[in-house]
């Protein structure tokens, strides 16, 4: 579990140290500006990219199958689907902010928003393992009155 938090707070170092090599010009910035296809293929790959990961990424605990591995491998399973998931986060972000410093274009700005919005809602924690890989018990509902 340890191993996840260091991972998940790589993941927002990463991003801001990338970020800010782009704003103190050690990284060139601009560098598609004046090539429009250029431009709306990383655009558009950058928004596809995004909108596929996170939704994968937030329903990847939901799944049938993945739930169900995560059930019976137990913490070494969800762990590993827990760094899966953190890794597609990582990818979009780190290609949001690659393609708007490439750009100069707002899209690679607010998909790189969107994907750090994202990484709130995956922040790791024991309880939710527990919850994961611990089954659950049916509770029958009886109605009264039947």
């Amino acid at each position: 579990m340890k191993r996840l938090w260091i991972e998940y707070i790589a993941v927002w170092v990463a991003a801001i140290v990338l970020f800010l090599a782009y704003q103190n010009d050690w990284l060139l910035s601009g560098a598609l500006v004046n090539n429009g296809m250029a431009t709306y293929i990383a655009n558009y790959t950058t928004i596809a990219i995004t909108i596929g990961f996170i939704y994968l990424a937030l329903k990847l605990f939901v799944l049938k199958g993945i739930a169900a591995r995560i059930m019976q491998g137990g913490e070494r399973c969800y762990l590993r689907w827990a760094e899966i998931r953190l890794c597609m986060l990582a990818i979009a972000l780190l290609l949001s902010v690659n393609v708007y410093q490439a750009t100069l274009e707002k899209s690679g700005a607010f998909c790189a928003l969107i994907t750090a919005i994202a990484l709130l809602f995956i922040v790791p924690s024991r309880q939710d393992m527990i919850n994961r890989t611990t089954p659950q018990k049916e509770e029958e509902n009886v109605s009264e009155g039947e």
